[in-house]
């Protein structure tokens, strides 16, 4: 018998628009990337906060009857933001952008891992781009995120080669790359089909910066299968999911 998926909400806001959604979002950072995936970052109380976390920060959270259960940080990058600021070392290649129609996306993470979860979080990820007239996303991710961007069909470019950067509360070596989403050269079937995600997630746009939007729940489609990505229910996911679909590195 299958189980009756939930309803899933996805908000947008920032500090000024819904502080205590942004309270609620840092403690579910606290918990994903401090208790969970000890990452050696500041907590402050119970919430994970970083210099970042300001006026010029938007927040997406992804609810499920309720329950957040997934999110991300977007900041414009004519702003400071996370991976010029802190890891300048990593564009070898090609510069960090400093233009207003870039966004930086960090902090992003489901929890638990779930792959049908983690396509709604970029799909409205990736709608947040289109809607403010991005460019590109800018992001600081593993290699094994990399590669998940990749099989869903989402088309990466880099700013330099993967680097050490630390080790998280266990001693474990990290290492990452940067790079961005070049929101014009997305297309093809694995893409659309991701983008289709939207249909089963409402959108609520609390920031007030442009039109508030609505996009109605329907039919769950899910992702086409592609070296393990697959149909799976709400609830599962793949083995390497539950390592690498938690959170990004930034």
């Amino acid at each position: 018998m299958s189980s009756q998926r939930p309803r899933l909400v996805a908000k947008l806001c920032n500090v000024q628009s819904n502080p205590a959604l942004v309270r609620e979002f840092q403690e579910f950072r606290r918990r994903l990337f401090v208790d969970t995936l000890q990452w050696d970052l500041p907590v402050f109380g119970n919430l994970e906060i970083d210099q970042f976390d300001g006026t010029t920060a938007t927040y997406c959270a992804i609810y499920a009857d309720a329950k957040l259960i997934s999110g991300f940080r977007a900041i414009r990058c004519d702003h400071e933001y996370l991976a010029l600021s802190v890891f300048p070392q990593l564009a070898t290649e090609r510069p960090y952008p400093r233009a207003p129609d870039m966004w930086e996306i960090s902090r992003l993470g489901v929890h638990p891992p779930d792959l049908n979860i983690a396509g709604v979080t970029y799909a409205v990820m990736l709608h947040l781009a289109r809607l403010r007239g991005a460019k590109a996303l800018v992001a600081l991710v593993d290699l094994c995120h990399e590669r998940l961007l990749r099989q869903i069909g989402i088309k990466t470019r880099r700013y330099g080669s993967p680097q050490f950067i630390g080790n998280d509360r266990k001693g474990r070596r990290l290492t990452a790359v940067a790079g961005e989403i070049p929101i014009q050269e997305q297309g093809g079937e694995a893409y659309d089909a991701l983008m289709d995600l939207l249909q089963t997630v409402e959108i609520i746009d609390e920031t007030l910066v442009f039109r508030p939007e609505v996009v109605q729940s329907g039919p769950a489609k899910v992702l086409p299968d592609a070296s393990g990505i697959g149909d799976r229910a709400i609830g599962e996911a793949p083995s390497w999911a539950q390592t690498h679909l938690a959170g990004n590195r930034s």
